[in-house]
């Protein structure tokens, strides 16, 4: 994934192609970051739990919620994909 602090937020974006091409992202320094990493680093933090984050896939999507929301939609996903479900 691609990370960004802009002020006091971040944003994440999953997409290499968006912030190459799309004028927004421009003048944005974007870290890529392994996901595992991410994932601990900031979703795992409780001093992150409050933080605001704009979320987008390709860069058009986007949507503005806490790290703690994005934590909690990423492990649904998750979830949802195991094979150990019943």
């Amino acid at each position: 994934i691609f990370l960004s602090k802009k002020d006091s937020d971040y944003i994440v974006n999953a997409d290499n192609e968006a912030i190459k091409n799309l004028e927004i992202f421009k003048n944005m320094n974007f870290e890529e970051i392994d996901f595992y990493v991410f994932y601990v680093k900031y979703l795992s933090k409780k001093e992150y739990e409050a933080q605001k984050v704009l979320v987008g896939y390709n860069g058009i999507d986007g949507k503005e919620v806490t790290m703690s929301k994005l934590k909690e939609d990423i492990n649904k996903i998750r979830d949802s994909r195991s094979t150990f479900k019943n």
